[in-house]
């Protein structure tokens, strides 16, 4: 398994936020946690990440337990994150935003080339900072940024947020070419429709608890766990 948590919990304030979470992510696979807002899908992507120091578990990163590692150390063992919110440098450039995410993998050139195909709306405004761009562009600039470092585990928390309906088509294909180069996912999401058509398996989280792990098909036919865990109508057939 490319990411294993065994048992994960975390706890902020005195507030167990995460209980006992465990999940496993193969190779080339996209495994979509869903949930509401408050459901604890932010804390596990940092908790994963290091941001947030877990309480108790084990986590298990391409076969090295890195339980105790440093964020720096876990992006060296090739995770790479897609933060709800931010993962830019508002000051920077969006040219200079892109060359500080190549210089994570030094072996990779440094040119922004490549980081700007993913999203070929981000060249004209090369030169312009990152705090003038629309929060759909921040968004592109974000998953751009996060790509560039070249992960083989990438935790996007909510990528769809502030993008056009547009784009959604293609993010969808961004995350199927990963899936095609070996590349895992874990994709945090609201959006069940967008979820289920890429997703190999979904899991539910609810107040820190993963509720259930079942495959997109059988989530479809599953309208008590939507409208109960979710909170929205079923997806159209």
């Amino acid at each position: 398994m490319t990411l294993i948590l065994q048992e994960l919990s975390v706890e902020i304030e005195g507030v167990k936020i995460l209980k006992n979470v465990t999940l496993s992510l193969g190779d080339g696979e996209v495994l979509c946690v869903l949930g509401r807002n408050g459901a604890g899908k932010t804390t596990l992507a940092r908790a994963v990440m290091g941001h947030e120091k877990q309480s108790s578990g084990r986590l298990i990163i391409n076969g090295v337990d890195a339980t105790f590692l440093d964020t720096h150390d876990r992006v060296r063992l090739g995770l790479g994150y897609i933060p709800q919110e931010g993962g830019v440098f508002p000051d920077l450039t969006v040219e200079e935003n892109l060359r500080a995410a190549t210089m994570i993998t030094p072996a990779r050139p440094s040119s922004i080339g490549e980081p700007l195909k993913i999203f070929p709306q981000l060249a004209g405004k090369a030169r312009l900072k990152a705090r003038y761009l629309s929060g759909g562009e921040q968004r592109m600039l974000s998953i751009s940024m996060t790509l560039a470092s070249n992960p083989s585990i990438v935790i996007m928390d909510e990528p769809t947020g502030g993008l056009m309906p547009q784009l959604l088509e293609r993010l969808a294909e961004i995350i199927k070419n990963l899936k095609f180069n070996s590349k895992s996912v874990i994709l945090l999401e609201q959006k069940v429709e967008f979820a289920l058509k890429i997703a190999d398996r979904v899991a539910i989280i609810d107040r820190g608890v993963i509720i259930t792990e079942l495959d997109p098909q059988t989530l479809r036919a599953r309208e008590d766990l939507i409208s109960r865990y979710i909170g929205i109508p079923k997806p159209q057939q």
